[in-house]
């Protein structure tokens, strides 16, 4: 789901619930046939010819991912649930992903506001 499309918030709808459910079960089928296919063509991901081993390995991996993607359902539960308006723990205001600092730049952020600025090396210049 696009931040931007529910930074409004709202109510989770049938429709978000199946478009979530009919993409994860494609990615589940996928995974399944490239298993299928690499066991019986015999030739693995990166182009290399597979041991016996290998090829029962990726037999035994379509079946369980195969029979995974069957058992799935769509999380009608979920239908009627609200979308935080804007503020939400994944998506900050506005839809944007949060910045986070990195490593030492914790010790620059003298102020404490997330954000180097001027103002922080004025302050961290008169310690």
């Amino acid at each position: 789901m696009k931040a931007k499309k529910y930074e409004g918030g709202g109510k989770v709808t049938k429709k978000m619930v199946e478009e979530s459910y009919n993409k994860k079960f494609k990615e589940s089928a996928n995974f399944a046939n490239d298993f299928a296919k690499y066991a019986e063509t015999g030739i693995g991901p990166n182009g290399m010819p597979l041991s016996a081993a290998k090829k029962a390995k990726y037999a035994e991996m379509a079946k369980r991912a195969k029979k995974t993607s069957t058992k799935m359902k769509p999380a009608y539960n979920n239908v009627g649930l609200s979308i935080p308006k804007g503020e939400s723990p994944k998506f900050g205001t506005g839809g944007k992903l949060k910045k986070y600092l990195k490593g030492g730049q914790v010790k620059l952020d003298a102020n404490k506001d997330g954000k180097i600025t001027g103002s922080d090396f004025m302050m961290l210049r008169k310690k």
